[in-house]
C-alpha cells in the first residue's frame, strides 16, 4: 500500500514561528514515517495567487494577522470554492476563535502552546487522512451503455431504480 504525501501550506509572516512550525512538522513526520511537502507563504496574496492557479493543499496552517491581510479571509475564499482541506489557525489572537470556526476550522492553536498542540493536531489529521484513503478505495462497479464503469462510492449522491435499470446521480467534482 502506497503512502500518502501530505501537502501543507503555511501562511505565516514571522520567521521564528515559521522555523518552529517547520521543525515540529519535520519531527512529527519523521517519527510517524510520513511523507510531506510544506509550502511557505508570508503573505495572503501569495497564498491566494497560488490557490487560484490550482495549487490546493491538504492542510492549511494559517496565521490570522498578516501585513497584507487576514488568514480568516483566505480561509473563506478557499471554502467558497468548495474545497475541504483541513484548516488550522496558529495565532496569538484568541479573540478570532469564533470567527475561525465559522469556516469549519479543524484546530485553533495559540502560539504559546504550539509545541504541544501542533503534534496533537497532526495525530488527529493522520486518522482523518487514513479514513479518507480507505474511502477512496471503495468502489461500485456496474455497466453503463454496455461499458463496465468503476465509480468511487463517495462520489455517488444517490441511486434510483427505474424499471430494470439503476440511475445514478454523481457529485460534481
Amino acid at each position: 500500500m502506497g503512502k500518502v504525501m501530505w501537502q501543507i501550506a503555511l501562511l505565516e509572516d514571522e520567521q521564528e514561528c515559521i522555523n518552529l512550525i517547520c521543525h515540529i512538522t519535520e519531527k512529527f513526520m519523521k517519527e510517524h514515517h510520513l511523507l510531506y511537502d510544506i509550502y511557505i507563504y508570508t503573505s495572503v496574496d501569495e497564498l491566494l495567487r497560488d490557490f487560484q492557479k490550482g495549487k490546493e493543499e491538504d492542510v492549511y496552517l494559517l496565521d490570522i494577522e498578516l501585513p497584507d491581510g487576514n488568514g480568516l479571509e483566505a480561509a473563506k475564499y478557499i471554502r467558497e470554492r468548495g474545497e475541504t482541506p483541513l484548516l488550522v489557525y496558529i495565532t496569538n489572537y484568541v479573540q478570532y476563535a469564533i470567527a475561525a470556526f465559522e469556516v469549519n476550522t479543524f484546530r485553533y492553536i495559540p502560539k504559546t502552546v504550539l509545541s504541544q498542540k501542533l503534534p496533537e493536531a497532526y495525530q488527529a489529521m493522520q486518522k482523518i487522512f487514513e479514513k479518507r484513503k480507505n474511502q477512496d478505495r471503495q468502489y461500485l462497479i456496474g455497466c453503463s451503455n454496455d461499458k463496465t464503469v468503476k465509480i468511487r462510492c463517495r462520489d455517488i449522491v444517490y441511486l434510483k431504480k427505474e424499471g430494470n435499470y439503476v440511475k445514478r446521480e454523481m457529485a460534481v467534482v
